[in-house]
């Protein structure tokens, strides 16, 4: 109550030294602090202050949902080549492929050099027999020389050349007997009472008389009877 006079009396000496100012008089004693007044309306903010120093760093916080990746990027430059690693154990055969298409004929190579000649064949079988060719003149008697040693018999030299039809000779008691050797192989040759005067033998082989009745043909790998024997009767 006391304090409430005391600011009555002030504002009533403040009203009548306006009305007629006197001199100023000593100021008085400063009054206990009235009741604080109801809080007034907050003001305008003011201009930000000065950027403070960082603080502490805080604790991580939770990591959040990863987002959608992105569009891929510019290919970037090639890189240098690495060193080449070291090899791997070698993996399992995989299954067989499916077989590709053949692919064109190449062009044909070279002939290549001739080979060695290999081994003689086996004779072939006999060829047909050809005609028989006329007998040739008899020829002059020479004179008889030492009997050499034997010498191995030598190929069968070229067939001469046909000779003339000589004079028809008186008539003779000549039978002349041809034997077929290919199946029989006749092993007993000409008849007793004939001598063999001829022979077809096959290719590469020549006849050789072994006796009166017999021949062989020979020259081949194989020694064999002839395929035709001529017998005449003696």
């Amino acid at each position: 109550m006391r304090s409430v006079l005391v600011i009555a009396t002030l504002g009533a000496a403040l009203l009548l030294a306006g009305c007629g100012k006197g001199p100023e008089g000593p100021q008085g004693l400063q009054g206990p602090q009235g009741v604080p007044g109801p809080q007034g309306a907050q003001g305008i903010a003011g201009p930000p202050g000065p950027k403070g120093d960082p603080g502490p760093a805080g604790a991580p916080g939770v990591p959040g949902v990863p987002g959608a990746d992105g569009p891929p990027g510019e290919k970037g430059d090639k890189g240098d080549k690495g060193d080449t690693g070291e090899t791997g154990p070698a993996g399992e055969a995989g299954a067989p492929g499916v077989p590709g298409v053949p692919g064109a004929d190449g062009r044909r190579g070279e002939k290549g050099e001739t080979g060695e000649a290999g081994p003689a064949g086996p004779p072939g079988p006999a060829g047909p027999f050809g005609p028989q060719g006329h007998k040739g003149d008899k020829g002059d008697k020479g004179d008889t020389g030492a009997a050499g040693v034997a010498g191995p018999a030598g190929p069968a030299g070229p067939k001469g050349d046909k000779g003339e039809i000589g004079p028809t000779g008186p008539a003779g008691h000549l039978a002349v007997r041809r034997l077929d050797c290919r199946s029989s192989g006749c092993p007993s040759g000409c008849g007793n009472d004939e001598v063999a005067i001829s022979a077809f033998c096959g290719p590469n082989t020549f006849p050789i008389s072994i006796g009166d009745r017999e021949v062989e043909c020979r020259g081949g790998p194989d020694v064999g009877p002839p395929a035709v024997l001529f017998c005449a009767k003696k």
